[in-house]
């Protein structure tokens, strides 16, 4: 077998590896938790025509950062298509976006463009995008903007580097240094200037306008509920920095080593992604609180800006061919992984109960502002302040929860809440931090004296689970199985015995009533 036709049969036979568990978990999961705060967000748009988290309310709303991502899906929810099935759509329509830039950008005889697809196709990132979030739709945005910046085509430029920050606004931080180095360092720089100003300046400036009209606000409510959070060394979040290292030796470390071994023959180019691409987005990511990263999907711009800054020096670099096949390797056993942490999610529980509970018309107080919301449309207030503009900059305290009357609080055991419990003394939290949110909203609860108390499984039995889960996939499926929310139901409520039904009965979830 010939080389050429070698490298194609890996080609075929990656991308339908990954297809096919794709198609698999399309059919078999519950979208990820985040992301169903971003459909809800959809749903509301496309049924009202208001950008809110509550859809009974008129008032608007972004805690959703992904804001072309909202504005395609809702189309596509218009038109009487599911938002999951939407959202799966958009992504391969974005991945064959990457297909086409990279096959215009790199088409040597080598067939390198071939080799960039299988590294994304075999990146963790996947299956961030199988769970419902933005990335793969955001990496054909991406791609389209590196392809043109190295194609020369200034209105493609333009358009590609706002389809980008209008996805997702911290693309600013790879876009602007490379539209920089085409409005300043080139040699044909002037042809730049109208498309970048007309094509990407101005409808900017009129978006950022007109968000600040909308929302009274130039970002989304997530921007602002990370930045109260303390860095541990003043700018910058040691975890980030941790993170970030790790991220770039051991996941696109085999990417790196060989180009930069020939740094002193690179061009311009190169210089503007390494620095722009690679150097400046990482420096910026190590400053925010990487919350709900699924499968590396905040830090995809890096991947994709080291991607290039490869095979932009395919030639310059000794067998390519091999650091690449052992990336590849790598990889692949890396996004398995996350192919396994995604499996448990065709259990969730706690969708069926958010489910069943949109039989009642209540209200809600959560620190998970996706599943239960979107299923049960119950008004929602969330207690981390990432969609509740009252608590973006605060804490829930029993003034904010007294006014909203929850008949429903539930609350993420991430911390230890019978510890929590023995503190409860204690006067109410100010520090933005996720453990005195949870205390807050229990002393709330005891305070009153209106609540019974509940713990639930987040996942079902594992007696249910299959052969196949239970063998293979035993510790990951474990560690799910046997993590438990607290429910606090206000005795009061008009529907407490059915939901309380629900709570202990529901798909035999064996639930724990507490007190009283």
């Amino acid at each position: 077998m010939s080389q050429d036709r070698l490298r194609n049969l890996v080609f075929l036979l990656s991308c339908t590896f990954v297809i096919l568990g794709s198609i698999y978990l399309c059919f078999s999961i519950w979208p990820a938790e985040d992301a169903m705060i971003l459909f809800r967000y959809v749903r509301n748009l496309a049924e009202s025509g208001i950008i809110s988290y509550n859809g009974n309310s008129y008032q608007a709303v972004e805690g959703s950062t992904d804001f072309l991502w909202m504005i395609c899906l809702s189309t596509f929810h218009f038109l009487n298509l599911p938002i999951y099935l939407s959202a799966l759509l958009l992504s391969f329509i974005g991945m064959a976006l990457a297909w086409v830039q990279l096959r215009k950008t790199f088409p040597s005889k080598d067939k390198v463009w071939m080799w960039g697809v299988m590294a994304i196709v075999l990146a963790p990132q996947w299956w961030a995008g199988i769970q419902g979030f933005s990335v793969l739709w955001f990496t054909g945005l991406i791609c389209w903007f590196f392809s043109s910046v190295l194609r020369e085509k200034p209105w493609e430029v333009a358009l590609a580097s706002l389809c980008c920050c209008l996805t997702r606004p911290d693309a600013v931080v790879f876009v602007l240094p490379l539209l920089g180095f085409l409005a300043f360092k080139q040699e044909k720089r002037a042809k730049y200037y109208l498309p970048i100003l007309f094509g990407f300046v101005l409808p900017g400036a009129l978006y950022f306008a007109w968000r600040w009209n909308y929302f009274q606000a130039f970002l989304p409510l997530p921007f602002y509920v990370k930045g109260m959070q303390e860095k541990d060394l003043g700018l910058f979040s040691s975890a980030s920095v941790i993170y970030l290292l790790i991220y770039l030796i051991r996941y696109v470390g085999l990417l790196i080593l060989p180009v930069s071994m020939k740094a002193r023959k690179w061009k311009p180019q190169s210089w503007a992604f390494f620095l722009g691409g690679v150097l400046i987005p990482s420096l910026f990511y190590m400053t925010v609180v990487l919350e709900q990263n699924v499968a590396h999907r905040f830090v995809m711009p890096i991947l994709l800006a080291v991607l290039f800054l490869f095979l932009m020096n395919w030639e310059q670099m000794k067998r390519p061919i091999w650091w690449m096949a052992i990336y590849l390797l790598l990889s692949s056993g890396y996004s398995f992984t996350y192919f396994v942490r995604t499996l448990p999610l065709q259990y969730d529980q706690i969708a069926h109960l958010g489910q069943e509970l949109s039989r009642y018309p209540g209200k809600l107080a959560t620190t998970e502002a996706g599943k239960i919301p979107f299923y049960s449309d119950w008004e929602t207030l969330d207690l981390w302040g990432l969609n509740s503009p009252e608590l973006s900059l605060q804490l829930p305290d029993s003034a904010i929860l007294s006014s909203f009357e929850p008949d429903l609080i539930y609350l993420d055991d991430e911390t230890a809440v019978s510890l929590l419990i023995q503190q409860i003394d204690s006067p109410y939290r100010k520090q933005k931090e996720w453990d005195n949110m949870v205390f807050n909203s229990l002393k709330y609860g005891i305070e009153t004296g209106s609540y019974s108390y509940y713990w639930i499984p987040v996942q079902e039995d594992k007696s249910n689970w299959s052969v196949w889960d239970k063998g293979l996939f035993s510790s990951i499926s474990n560690s799910y199985t046997n993590k438990e929310d607290l429910i606090l139901l206000n005795n009061s409520f008009s529907y407490f015995d059915e939901v309380e039904r629900l709570i202990l009965m529901h798909r035999g979830r064996k639930a724990t009533k507490l007190y009283p």
